[in-house]
């Protein structure tokens, strides 16, 4: 699966849209995750992009790729992007 989280624009073509953190949690705890991207912003109420990745890094729920953050928020994707590359790692075969 080929995750994509935010709140308003439309993923790519066969990728799995979760507009919420929950959303986006429940999929990476139900299925294997390939590839990710994730945006900062979701809304009001909705939490944002780094209490997901805290999550991640929190509960070792990595996609099998480096996600990839597509967040046009310049301090909320470099906070993410410093979360990822401190803790994804490629899984183990």
């Amino acid at each position: 699966m080929k995750l994509w989280l935010d709140d308003l624009r439309v993923p790519p073509e066969g990728w799995t849209w979760a507009k919420t953190i929950e959303e986006a949690k429940r999929l990476l705890q139900e299925h294997t995750v390939e590839e990710m991207s994730l945006d900062h912003d979701l809304g009001e109420d909705t939490g944002d992009g780094s209490e997901l990745v805290r999550w991640m890094a929190e509960h070792q729920r990595w996609p099998r790729t480096r996600p990839r953050v597509h967040s046009m928020n310049p301090v909320g994707r470099t906070y993410m992007q410093g979360v990822i590359d401190r803790y994804w790692t490629p899984p183990s075969s």
